[in-house]
């Protein structure tokens, strides 16, 4: 646990922030960090791969003598950004310990957990098993940068197994073993009515707004419970049958907040297997204090999808281009940007590789392991998945109480303690 300790405090405090260009030699000494750690582990082959974002991923492999198998660790040494710097109580970027809790961004997501399987590993790399190391720097900027180098490196990214290490646990007595991800996919809506804003009085009820010409739009797009409007939208869903949802068990999201009516679709299929379609946020016109009354030209809203089986979201994305030109004004100007995507991802709960991380985990907890999906998404997963050729899950010892990519992230000297057993326990039964 010390050493699992004094590889996070490292880690925290390199202020690994992809989602900012100021600290972009920050994710260099983050890779450079990684890799010598992976060094002292005992890894001989290792490689810094630059991705055309020029942020480094780290790259190692350790070859066991008697290995016919091997273990590919998918993990992220960047960050989320630490504002509001004022909500902290501790230095974001100094693992501080208060009682049983370490505090600092990274703590958990992702330095935290990848620190338990660098300790597990320290002068520990099995004869029996190839194990293998992709840590990249821009998860949190939807790994932009790393599919191209994927596709280009999939040779070496070979492997009959790939675990991300990187969510949580049901309770700190409880595992959960993650078999797949929704897709997430993000794009802009801009409207644009004018050349520039213009007097409300001279010009209402004459001219269009484009915030008031952006809000009919979305009404159009979805239901009053989530249901999406666009045409096609559903078309290639594939839905699972009723025995395979059933493997799954669900905790629906406690707390006070307005809810989709569960009478005749549950929370869980909501969750898990509906996609969605989300306004992430809508801005346009006066957003300063006081009033000022003009008629706005220039409207957006930020938009995401979540996609399950046998949806393509770029495709989907490209309908709702198609679907809000059809039904916009011929005076107004509508415009989709497309940001990022990442593809949904699926494995059967019946799979051994499943089965072995259930086992590994008696070895830390005192309650029967779940078995869940995911109605989030770690984007970048599903494309390693396809050039490895690897069985993908995802597991981890996060709790809901670490508060990640918040000022109050944390994680336990229990959880790290747990984390490193459990990765040395998953790789000895490897052995049997």
């Amino acid at each position: 646990m010390e050493r699992a300790l004094r590889y996070l405090t490292e880690l925290v405090e390199i202020p690994t922030v992809s989602g900012k260009p100021e600290h972009h030699q920050d994710l260099k000494k983050g890779a450079k960090a990684v890799e010598k750690i992976l060094q002292e582990i005992g890894f001989s082959h290792i490689q810094r791969w630059s991705t055309k974002t020029d942020v480094d991923a780290v790259f190692a492999e350790h070859k066991g003598k008697n290995a016919k198998k091997t273990l590919l660790f998918y993990g992220h040494y960047d960050v989320q950004p630490a504002e509001p710097l004022e909500e902290w109580s501790t230095p974001p970027f100094q693992l501080t310990k208060v009682g049983d809790w370490y505090h600092g961004r990274g703590a958990e997501d992702n330095k935290g957990q990848l620190s338990c399987i660098f300790s597990a590993l320290y002068k520990n790399l099995p004869d029996h098993l190839n194990i293998k190391f992709l840590i990249e720097g821009e998860e949190e900027s939807s790994s932009r940068g790393l599919y191209a180098l994927i596709d280009e490196k999939k040779e070496a990214l070979k492997a009959d197994y790939l675990l991300v290490f990187d969510v949580d646990m049901i309770s700190i007595n409880k595992g959960a073993v993650t078999c797949g991800t929704r897709g997430v996919f993000t794009f802009d809506i801009k409207v644009q009515t004018g050349d520039s804003d213009m007097h409300s009085g001279i010009f209402g009820g004459i001219a269009r707004s484009a915030t008031s010409e952006l809000n009919f739009l979305l009404s159009k797009m979805l239901g009053p419970e989530g249901e999406i409007l666009v045409p096609g939208f559903y078309d290639t869903m594939i839905t699972k049958p009723k025995e395979d949802k059933e493997m799954f068990h669900y905790h629906e999201p406690t707390g006070t907040f307005a809810r989709y009516s569960t009478d005749r679709v549950s929370a869980k299929e909501r969750n898990y297997f509906l996609p969605t379609l989300e306004i992430n946020g809508m801005f346009g016109g006066h957003l300063g204090s006081g009033s000022k009354t003009i008629i706005p030209v220039k409207a957006t809203a930020k938009m995401s999808i979540r996609t399950v089986d046998g949806l393509d979201g770029f495709e989907l994305i490209d309908k709702i281009d198609r679907y809000l030109q059809s039904i916009k004004h011929e005076n107004v100007e509508v415009v989709v940007q497309i940001h990022s995507g990442g593809t949904y991802s699926y494995t059967d709960p019946k799979e051994p590789f499943i089965e072995q991380l259930r086992e590994a985990y008696k070895k830390i907890t005192t309650e029967p392991c779940e078995t869940v999906l995911s109605g989030a998404s770690i984007p970048v997963a599903s494309h390693l998945q396809t050039a490895s050729g690897a069985v993908l899950a995802f597991a981890g010892v996060g709790l809901k109480e670490d508060f990640i990519h918040s000022p109050k992230e944390r994680f336990s000297a229990k959880q790290l303690e747990k984390g490193v057993i459990f990765i040395r326990e998953l790789i000895d039964l490897f052995a049997e």
